[in-house]
């Protein structure tokens, strides 16, 4: 529990919420790992909107419910358009007050971001935008021609994708040179993503198939 608030702000506080049950309740809150912060103040203002941009930027996803003296619609408007989750008035019964923390604090267990399972080993990621392409969360190191190859076959995924177009989108040109060029890059290719290299599929006489 946080916030800047003087001895008297914390003594009329603990006498308001009965202090040892909110506490041992506030305890077992389950918020899904992230913190929640309760900021203290009298009232609404610029001050305590800076405070919750600070807290926003050191502890990133956190949880900030306002504990406020005014019940001025205005100000519980004020304080969750600034960024609060919510703004509750102090002088209000305990149980009512552990009653719209745990609405908050179920929010925060619902808009956890999905837990990211490591990548499987042979599983190919491209990034286009970054340039860079992964197996099994690997960086290959390819070069910008095998890049290219790669990036096509792999948003052309599941369809076959024929000699012509590749070496036109590779060398601009479809001739037998090119063909063999072509051939060159897709082993080399293959053997840069070493246990996925199955992933690109020969299509005999047609071209190949990422899939």
């Amino acid at each position: 529990m946080n916030g800047d608030r003087t001895p008297c702000q914390a003594r009329a506080f603990a006498q308001t919420v009965e202090p040892l049950p909110l506490l041992s309740s506030l305890l077992s809150l389950d918020t899904g790992g992230r913190r929640l912060y309760l900021l203290v103040s009298d009232q609404v203002n610029e001050d305590l909107t800076r405070t919750m941009r600070r807290l926003r930027a050191a502890e990133g996803d956190c949880g900030v419910v306002v504990l406020c003296n005014s019940d001025d619609p205005k100000q519980v408007a004020f304080a969750v358009e600034s960024g609060a989750d919510d703004c509750i008035l102090i002088h209000t019964d305990v149980h009512y007050l552990l009653a719209r923390l745990r609405a908050t604090a179920a929010r925060l267990r619902r808009s956890q971001p999905p837990r990211r399972s490591p990548p499987e080993a042979g599983q190919i990621d491209v990034d286009p935008h970054a340039f860079e392409a992964k197996v099994g969360g690997k960086d290959l190191r390819l070069s910008p021609l095998q890049f290219r190859l790669l990036k096509f076959l792999w948003e052309h995924q599941g369809r076959v994708v024929g000699h012509d177009a590749l070496e036109q989108m590779l060398w601009n040109d479809a001739s037998a040179a090119s063909r063999q060029s072509l051939k060159q890059v897709v082993s080399r290719l293959r053997k840069r993503l070493g246990p996925a290299a199955g992933a690109i599929r020969s299509v005999a006489g047609v071209g190949y198939l990422f899939k």
